[in-house]
């Protein structure tokens, strides 16, 4: 699903988002209306549902598209993908994009997905606390306490 996000991803993308929102004189109302359908369509996105829309899957995102997108070993590290990151799949409604900027890959076949280097808790907060401080290791390239392991969550 996507309620896995880390807390400070969800308060910093809403506080963009509200940001914009205020810009642009969104109503409240409409406001509502559009983080719930954002909401509707990132839990779409992200479930647990290897469904193959078809033809259809050139015009919208699928569970099984944006799954790739996270697979480990293959998502962020995409084989022949460009740059330093790499990956596929990154489309949020539409694949246009990636298909605009050679980055899609429609893969039938199911890859687990997960992070490297991070052990599972079911602690929330634990939960919270690991996601932080991978990225804080990533981004400062600090050692890791753990060898190089891929928990797998399907």
């Amino acid at each position: 699903s996507d309620d896995r996000n880390h807390i400070v991803d969800d308060v910093m993308r809403a506080m963009v988002f509200a940001f914009f929102a205020l810009i642009f004189g969104v109503p409240p109302g409409q406001f509502i209306f559009l983080v719930v359908v954002g909401q509707l369509v990132q839990s779409w996105q992200h479930a647990n549902l290897k469904i193959d829309l078809g033809p259809a899957k050139y015009l919208l995102v699928s569970p099984l598209f944006h799954r790739y997108h996270h697979a480990v070993g293959y998502g962020h590290d995409a084989p022949g993908k460009p740059g330093v990151l790499g990956g596929c799949n990154f489309g949020v409604l539409f694949p246009w994009w990636d298909l605009a900027f050679g980055t899609a890959v429609f893969e039938k076949h199911v890859f687990p997905t997960g992070v490297r280097n991070l052990e599972v808790s079911n602690n929330l907060l634990v939960q919270q606390w690991q996601g932080l401080t991978h990225s804080l290791r990533y981004l400062l390239d600090l050692p890791r306490s753990t060898e190089t392991k891929s928990k797998s969550v399907s």
